[in-house]
């Protein structure tokens, strides 16, 4: 007699020891679960160096969406095309119009107007 444990392990390796073999319903890569993405919004955003830069800089906790899509595309200096939900858009629009009403620099208004002007453009693009 084999244990429970062992039991759990041959079905693992052998799921035809059930009798029953189904398709996985799921697919796996690099042991994580894929999402599917035609069951969510996914619109990519080209994102520039220096709108990583600036919004880092000013991404308090309530834009945590945006910090998390601002991590995703990384500190290349390159640009980078990241895919992100409407809620993470959202959010780093909110985050762009925020700095824009709070910055002082010359600068970190351009980058901010002209990532919410890309974003919008990514909308619209998106959309059609």
């Amino acid at each position: 007699m084999i244990s429970f444990g062992e039991y759990l392990a041959e079905i693992a390796v052998n799921p035809g020891a059930l009798g029953v073999v189904s398709e996985p319903k799921v697919q796996r890569s690099s042991s994580r679960i894929v999402p599917e993405e035609d069951k969510f919004n996914i619109i990519p955003l080209r994102i520039g160096y220096d709108t990583y830069n600036v919004f880092k800089r000013h991404a308090p906790p309530k834009y945590a969406l945006a910090e998390r899509l601002l991590d995703r595309r990384g500190d290349s200096v390159d640009w980078v095309t990241v895919k992100a939900s409407n809620q993470e858009v959202d959010n780093l629009k909110e985050l762009a119009r925020q700095i824009i009403n709070s910055a002082k620099d010359e600068g970190e208004l351009r980058t901010a107007s002209a990532t919410l002007k890309r974003i919008e453009d990514s909308m619209d693009a998106h959309a059609k």
